[in-house]
């Protein structure tokens, strides 16, 4: 009967914590606003060579260069939950300027009032909204 109640007392503590951790990231709009010469700096480097995926901007957890028709360079301010209710919230630069889904992946985006969302299998989907003539918000949950 205790070992029933330090697993739950455990799930209660981690799903706190994952919770926390989302509110206390860096909401990527300030990350944008405080951090552009670095993050462009980042982008740069990466359209040069697209491996070299690595940062020590303050607030980014991961970069990555996401190939395709539209290439688009994703900097993760926070992923948080436990699959399958999981969140991923971030920036991208987007070389043609074109927004794209989460990961550039091919799923169709449908313009609302307040930003432009995807939906993929099951209730997987995301949001992205415009910054300026190429940087992007992006927020997705599966």
């Amino acid at each position: 009967m205790q070992k029933k109640y330090l697993a739950i007392a455990a799930v209660v503590i981690v799903s706190a914590g994952l919770t926390l951790t989302a509110q206390l990231s860096p909401n990527p709009h300030t990350i944008y606003t405080r951090r552009l010469p670095e993050l462009t700096q980042t982008v740069e480097t990466l359209l040069k060579n697209p491996s070299a995926a690595q940062s020590d901007i303050p607030g980014v957890q991961s970069v990555t260069y996401w190939d395709g028709e539209n290439p688009i360079i994703e900097f993760t301010t926070c992923a948080s939950g436990i699959v399958p209710s999981s969140g991923y919230y971030g920036l991208y630069y987007s070389v043609s300027g074109s927004p794209a889904a989460f990961q550039n992946t091919d799923q169709p985006l449908t313009r609302a009032e307040d930003g432009l969302y995807w939906q993929a299998e099951g209730d997987n989907w995301g949001k992205t909204t415009r910054l300026d003539d190429h940087w992007f918000t992006f927020e997705a949950h599966f």
